[in-house]
């Protein structure tokens, strides 16, 4: 719940529900998110072979983004300690969340750190995490609105090939490659034998691009499906 809410509002909110007789939850939404529907699929439909390293990451620079809100940057409380603000608040539940959904394994080991470099001293604008899961994958889980240059959203590394997706703002998140050619072996001899049939139930069939060695879908429309 953003900007954080008071303890007691939160033990209100749990109890009321109790008395009525249903339930309440936390609405996680970025599980349907375009880019990540898509990272699914690829993985379920076995194009990337073996994977075993993910990074996701949400990059950017913006100073718009300290007072997303109904009050905007009236008040930036993505930046006061005492709104719960941070970067790592703001986006973390969100990446371990999908990571999560994708790994199917217990976490190992994890380490990371951040940083409040520019937009504020009182709470963070930096965060990374390397995380190794126990059957193996390791994963890197990291968002900053420091990059001047916007990383990929998505880099997941497979024995069958790489996928890297556009990422930062979410109005970039709108192309998606498959990359399966390796630097030892002609073009024509290792082209990926995949059709976008596969993708028509996500995506228009009439956005789909091909692009020799490697395959490009084009995300249209919104970001969100």
């Amino acid at each position: 719940m953003r900007p954080t809410m008071r303890s007691s509002m939160v033990i209100a909110i749990f109890a009321l529900p109790k008395e009525k007789g249903v339930q309440v939850t936390v609405h996680l939404y970025r599980r349907w998110d375009r880019d990540f529907v898509l990272v699914q699929h690829i993985l379920q439909q076995g194009l990337l072979g073996d994977v075993y390293r993910i990074e996701l990451r949400y990059t950017g620079f913006s100073a718009e983004w300290a007072g997303w809100g109904l009050q905007g940057m009236d008040n930036p409380w993505r930046l006061k300690n005492s709104f719960g603000g941070g970067i790592l608040s703001d986006w973390s539940p969100h990446l371990f969340y999908q990571l999560l959904l994708l790994a199917h394994s217990p976490i190992n080991t994890i380490f990371g750190k951040q940083e409040s470099r520019i937009w504020t001293q009182e709470v963070e604008d930096h965060f990374w995490a390397e995380v190794i899961f126990r059957n193996g994958l390791s994963a890197r889980v990291e968002a900053s609105n420091n990059h001047r240059f916007p990383l990929p959203r998505w880099l997941l590394l497979g024995s069958k090939g790489t996928l890297e997706m556009d990422g930062g703002d979410p109005g970039e998140w709108n192309r998606a490659l498959i990359r399966k050619r390796s630097a030892s072996t002609p073009p024509s001899s290792n082209y990926p034998a995949v059709s976008t049939r596969l993708f028509q139930p996500l995506f228009n069939r009439e956005r789909n691009r091909q692009y020799a060695p490697e395959k490009c879908w084009l995300l249209p429309g919104s970001w969100m499906r």
